[in-house]
């Protein structure tokens, strides 16, 4: 005797396998940054683990300001104002000793669901920072697919090159 759903598992599968590739998913992308500062980790953590306050990034950020909740508390919202224009919105979603993380909530990026992490140890030379963030690209203009995961992760690179230069700088000051 037949089993009655066989053919609509096989049928399932075969439709599965068939589908249109541009209706799959878009990918998770990851990038990691590290950088050696010649400082103890606790005066790195004094330039970048105040979750309000961006001010190591005066170059690129205009302003930051916490808009929810209590600054370095979880579920703290900060609103960041670009130069030259753009808002950023990013929640805190884990704050400990030398190390915060976040979400990007909006932001006129090519990535979506964008969470990251920032964390120093102890290195031979006085600190090690490394910034790693989880994201989809999203679309931009016609670009899609290989090339807009590309340029997400371009861009997401380059913000973690000038941001960890930025806190070097800093915190060998």
């Amino acid at each position: 005797m037949s089993h009655p759903v066989l053919p609509i598992a096989v049928a399932a599968v075969f439709l599965a396998s068939n589908a249109d590739v541009s209706a799959a998913p878009p990918v998770w992308l990851a990038v990691t940054r590290s950088v050696e500062i010649a400082a103890p980790p606790s005066k790195v953590w004094t330039v970048m683990g105040d979750f309000g306050d961006m001010s190591y990034l005066a170059t690129a950020v205009e302003r930051t300001e916490i808009v929810k909740g209590v600054n370095n508390r979880i579920g703290a919202q900060r609103r960041i104002e670009l130069k030259g224009g753009g808002i950023v919105l990013e929640t805190l979603t884990a704050r400990r000793p030398y190390r915060i993380s976040y979400r990007m909530d909006e932001s006129g990026l090519p990535v979506a669901d964008y969470t990251s992490t920032l964390r120093v140890v102890a290195s031979e030379s006085g600190s090690k920072l490394t910034w790693s963030g989880q994201f989809r690209s999203r679309s931009v203009g016609n670009v899609a697919g290989a090339d807009a995961d590309q340029i997400a992760i371009d861009t997401i690179a380059g913000i973690y090159k000038g941001g960890l230069a930025a806190i070097k700088t800093a915190a060998e000051r």
